[in-house]
């Protein structure tokens, strides 16, 4: 439907907004809640309201929506602030044609938000910061509740909403959020900090959502719509329906030419279609080319017997699309196969052609058809690409669903090599706003282990810019992809996730995913019954311990890590050239303690079964246990744990040959060791000497030998040059 449309039954809602908008200018905030279903014209309301504000208010006003699903995997859930950060972006690309006053007005509010940590390394600066604006970027935090801080870091949507409340302070915002049912928890807790103090804000916020996807997939919107679902002048809801039978007709009238007045003809179309505005509009969109009426306006024996009236309204749909040939449904189907959004980025490679001509293929079949559209351009996959959307959610579905299994996998395979191959060059804070994306398309293509290994990555990232409950989802789908490999961890992925799940817990102690997920079943009026009618002994499935979460939080709580103890069984079996099974010890003991015990005794542990690793030919899982203790010294540095670290280190690029580059870690080793007790000083000479003996300097090596036997003997380590041989 084009904007024009939401005259038709939608006067009270228009009437809504400009209210809210009028106590804008008298700096009095206002969130409105819009819900309604698919096609029921949320976006086209919103859109409406969008333009009219652009020509007619002082307000800034931008739209975004949250990221849809890509396939079945939730990308929008995974993007920290997605629906915000898209909503500065569209001001962005909208900065050309915005009014001097406007464009002030942005260029301060970018600059606030470029110092919001993670959101500042996605967000450009304004080119020219004005001095009051660097008073606001230097001024000191006034907000001391502890919630507000983790780990000793500021959770990044209370940052967020310090700068925007700055902002708005200055000039009055409208932001106009749409899809919120997809959208992650950062943005509802943003959300809900914007709501509580709504009426101190110039800020007029605009939500829709779908009521139903949000109760199934227990959307986090579901907190703030049950926080706030008391009607008052700041907080309104507006509830989009379908359209009744006088609503019909006046589109009927505006869409048929020379419509004359047709009761059966309506009423034939109003028990087709529900009254649903966008189905409505595809029907009329068919009627207009093939015309069920007699040049009196009566309707012809045709459509009476039920010939002219599509089944469906994808039948009608495809009646309209007949014109396109395979090329054209080709192309289509790619974009919808990308996602909710697809990209000229994307497109040009799926069809191994260059950007410009993909776009002008793209475009061709948007004046052809109009069910595609241009969002203009913006960062995506780490590149500035025009961007696509479908004119409406039916025609997306009916293209991705023209797609056979293989196709899509196929598809989804390709997308995700071109992603992989785009991350090469990225840094950290680039490649984290692409990982979502390759999560979804690893799903899709069946790539279920990188996917798991992205979901990983995702949880681990959100958690150092304190985003808990973003991690904590991020687990839970990792928990998901899991389950649906039916297949065991390897150690080094089942220590992530311990890890990953024992800082989350650390970091946060009051975070409880199950009564979040018990508050949002009681919002939604499920019980928490299990309404389960098999009995245990009716079941064919074994029980498994290992699977009752409930039991494994008991037992991890009871049973004490004895790392020592851990240690010496390590050492005992590796004494014994029982290489395997000291790995095997401390894999598995890392596997249940990794981020519960101390960030040294974890990095003892890592240490001795990367040395291990070595020592039986396994580089690979040697290079993870050593970047786990790099990772765990940046957050602990430890001296003692830097040497051996260090010494590690070497010893792996001594199995590689590599004997420069073991020289140079060893030498930071004997840095270190200086500062440590004379054992440690042994480890690094005795490496030393290993080095030098396989580096072709026998007479440098037995000057470092003779050293490193004075030293144990003097410290009564004698058998500990014999035991290092082991490791070498």
């Amino acid at each position: 439907m084009d904007t024009s449309e939401i005259l038709i039954g939608r006067e009270k809602s228009i009437e809504i907004l400009n209210a809210s908008r009028e106590r804008l200018k008298k700096k009095k905030g206002t969130v409105i809640f819009i819900s309604g279903e698919t096609g029921f014209g949320k976006t086209t309301l919103m859109r409406y309201f969008e333009k009219d504000t652009q020509l007619n208010d002082k307000a800034l006003v931008s739209m975004s929506a949250c990221q849809a699903p890509v396939g079945n995997f939730m990308v929008g859930a995974l993007q920290p602030l997605g629906p915000f950060i898209r909503l500065l972006e569209e001001l962005k690309n909208s900065e050309k044609v915005l009014t001097p006053q406007k464009k002030l007005a942005f260029n301060i509010g970018i600059t606030l938000l470029t110092s919001v940590p993670y959101v500042g390394d996605v967000i450009d600066a304004a080119n020219k910061i004005s001095k009051d604006v660097q008073s606001y970027k230097s001024e000191k935090d006034k907000y001391k509740d502890k919630k507000e801080i983790i780990d000793g870091k500021e959770q990044i949507h209370i940052t967020f909403y310090k700068r925007l409340e700055q902002w708005c302070n200055k000039s009055p915002l409208i932001l106009i959020l749409d899809d919120m049912h997809w959208c992650d928890a950062e943005s509802t807790l943003l959300l809900e900090q914007l709501a509580q103090n709504i009426s101190k804000l110039p800020i007029l916020i605009v939500v829709a959502y779908r009521k139903s996807i949000a109760e199934e997939m227990l959307s986090p919107i579901l907190s703030v719509l049950r926080e706030f679902k008391q009607e008052t002048a700041s907080y309104v809801h507006i509830d989009i329906t379908t359209f009744n039978k006088a609503e019909l007709h006046a589109m009927c009238a505006k869409m048929l030419p020379n419509y004359i007045s047709n009761e059966e003809f309506e009423r034939t179309l109003f028990d087709k279609t529900n009254g649903i505005p966008s189905v409505l509009a595809e029907y009329l969109k068919y009627f207009q080319k093939v015309t069920p009426f007699l040049p009196d306006g009566s309707i012809n024996n045709e459509f009476k017997r039920g010939e002219l009236l599509p089944s469906s309204v994808h039948a009608a749909f495809s009646k309209l699309i007949e014109s396109l040939n395979e090329e054209e449904i080709t192309l289509l189907s790619l974009c919808a196969a990308e996602g909710a959004e697809s990209s000229a980025f994307i497109i040009s490679k799926l069809l191994n052609i260059d950007v410009v001509s993909s776009i002008r293929k793209i475009k061709r079949v948007q004046a052809k058809t109009g069910v595609i559209r241009s969002l203009g351009p913006h960062e995506r996959y780490g590149v500035k690409t025009t961007l696509f959307e479908f004119t409406q959610t039916l025609y997306r579905d009916y293209f991705e669903k023209s797609l056979e299994y293989e196709e899509k996998t196929a598809i989804h395979t390709q997308i995700l090599a071109v992603l992989n191959e785009q991350i090469k060059d990225m840094d950290e804070t680039e490649r984290a706003r692409v990982t979502p994306y390759l999560a979804a398309h690893a799903t899709g293509a069946g790539e279920l282990q990188q996917a798991q290994q992205f979901v990983m990555d995702i949880a681990k990232n959100t958690q150092q810019f304190a985003m808990p409950s973003m991690s904590s989802y991020a687990l839970q789908q990792f928990d998901s992809i899991t389950h649906a490999l039916n297949a065991p961890l390897s150690p080094e992925m089942a220590i992530s996730r311990a890890r990953a799940g024992a800082e989350l817990k650390n970091s946060f102690p009051e975070y409880d995913v199950k009564e979040i997920v018990q508050l949002a079943k009681k919002d939604t009026g499920e019980s928490n019954t299990d309404h389960s009618t098999n009995s245990s002994t009716d079941s064919d499935e074994q029980y498994d311990v290992s699977q009752n979460n409930v039991i494994e939080d008991i037992l991890h709580t009871v049973l004490e890590a004895d790392t020592v103890a851990i240690q010496r069984e390590m050492l005992a079996a590796s004494d014994n050239l029982l290489y395997q099974e000291a790995i095997k010890i401390g894999t598995d003991f890392l596997s249940t303690y990794a981020g519960s015990i101390s960030k040294n005794d974890e990095s003892i542990i890592s240490i001795l079964i990367a040395r291990l690793s070595i020592t039986i030919g396994d580089t690979e899982s040697a290079l993870f246990f050593i970047k786990e203790v790099k990772n765990l010294l940046a957050k602990n540095p430890d001296t003692l744990i830097t040497c051996l670290y260090h010494n590690a280190k070497a010893s792996l690029h001594l199995s590689e040959q590599d004997f420069n580059s073991a020289w140079r870690e060893l030498q930071k080793a004997a840095n270190e060791s200086s500062h440590l007790g004379f054992e440690y000083q042994l480890l690094t000479i005795s490496n030393i000497s290993i080095l030098l003996a396989k580096g072709n300097k026998p007479s440098d090596a037995v000057k470092y030998r003779k050293a490193a036997k004075s030293l144990a003997k003097a410290l009564k380590l004698q058998g500990f040059l014999e035991h290092l041989k082991k490791f070498s």
